[in-house]
């Protein structure tokens, strides 16, 4: 495949992988197999490295004055709406850098499109994907009604730029929900992606654990920013240094506990006893009484988030597909249903994020573009947007 590394398996070895990956109920199981001692280092070689794709035109440069988007793009499915969206809404199509989770490559609900090579060509940008998970279904609920089979079915992240791309690295983050025995049965870890630009600036996103609890994803926050200043390090003796370092990623900050009926039962009570004014507040704000601790590792590591993100939801949560709403009672379940008033469009959270370190005190503006999420739009998530003044 063009879009591949050089001596990247092929779609049919990775078809035959995914086959004999799925007959494995679990790790124990995979890991003691002849299999994963025959084909796992080539197996993780797959998921460790970065697929790279140049523009067909020249590169401008980011300068001081730049157009910082970050987008949970729903891995693509709906790409002719993405596509059109960051080419002609008046707030995206003039992006320097875009930054994008969940994004496929090779899955039948995306049209087995290479979704960040296709975007590179579509809006002429250099870009770098990073691989998360090997997919061993073609996915949840709707995206198992996609016509045709996985070609190869990865997941990950992606940055697109304007300008050529000085260097990259991915940063593993530790794990926080093993997906590989679960009914979206994956093999992986979630892996951040940084690299450098021409002028002094280091960008990089992640995408954190919807699943796991807030100080997993504490954690993951910590090794990400362990991994940019390494980075930042290797940068710097390389005659680089950066100056402005701004990082994003839908970090899943919805602040309930999740993984047990008890977790389940206790948000619930939260949802119908906590007044929605508070609510709102909390989910706005998550860092408020250390719901979501990652915000404190942001804090201690010079970074700031608040003046880069507008005080507005970027994704909602429709009850009746939350995980844990099956694990309910089906009286509590149906006296949520009931009784939440924000149950139209769901639970309005706030879960994709900047933040930065050496950006300007003042004339930083920060957008939420909500129009492009929900129903019937490219994505699930809004796109955030970030502009720096020159």
């Amino acid at each position: 495949m063009a879009d591949w590394p050089p001596g990247s398996p092929a779609p049919l070895q990775i078809r035959a992988w995914c086959d004999r990956l799925r007959g494995f109920a679990d790790l124990d199981d995979l890991h003691s197999s002849d299999f994963w001692r025959a084909e796992s280092a080539s197996i993780e070689d797959l998921l460790a490295t970065p697929h790279v794709g140049r523009r067909s035109s020249a590169g401008t440069g980011v300068g001081p004055r730049a157009r910082i988007v970050h987008w949970n793009i729903l891995k693509g499915i709906a790409y002719e709406g993405l596509r059109d969206a960051l080419l002609t809404h008046p707030a995206l199509r003039d992006t320097d850098v875009l930054l994008l989770n969940e994004v496929d490559v090779g899955m039948a609900r995306s049209g087995n499109r290479h979704v960040a090579a296709a975007l590179g060509r579509d809006l002429d940008r250099d870009w770098v994907y990073q691989p998360n998970y090997l997919e061993l279904t073609k996915g949840p609920a709707g995206d198992a009604l996609a016509p045709g089979q996985n070609e190869t079915g990865l997941h990950g992240v992606a940055i697109l730029t304007r300008a050529a791309p000085l260097a990259w690295a991915p940063i593993e983050l530790p794990e926080c929900f093993q997906m590989f025995s679960f009914h979206e049965k994956r093999l992986g870890r979630r892996t951040g992606l940084v690299l450098s630009l021409p002028g002094g600036l280091v960008v990089g996103t992640a995408h954190h654990e919807v699943r796991g609890m807030p100080r997993c994803r504490a954690e993951q926050t910590r090794a990400f920013l362990a991994g940019v200043q390494s980075f930042c390090e290797d940068e710097t003796r390389a005659g680089r240094p950066p100056e402005r370092v701004i990082l994003s990623g839908d970090l899943n900050t919805h602040t309930f506990l999740r993984g047990d009926l008890q977790s389940a039962i206790r948000g619930a009570l939260r949802l119908l006893f906590t007044p929605q004014g508070a609510l709102r507040r909390q989910f706005l704000s998550p860092w408020l009484r250390n719901r979501e601790p990652l915000f404190s590792v942001l804090r201690e590591a010079g970074y700031r988030w608040q003046e880069y993100n507008r005080d507005q939801h970027t994704a909602h949560a429709p009850l009746p597909v939350i995980e844990e709403g099956d694990r309910l009672p089906r009286a509590l379940h149906r006296l949520l249903s009931a009784l939440l008033p924000f149950q139209e469009r769901g639970i309005p959270l706030h879960l994709d994020w900047f933040f930065g370190r050496g950006l300007p005190d003042v004339g930083v503006k920060a957008q939420t573009i909500d129009e492009l999420a929900g129903d019937g739009r490219p994505s699930d998530h809004a796109p955030i947007l970030l502009d720096l003044p020159g």
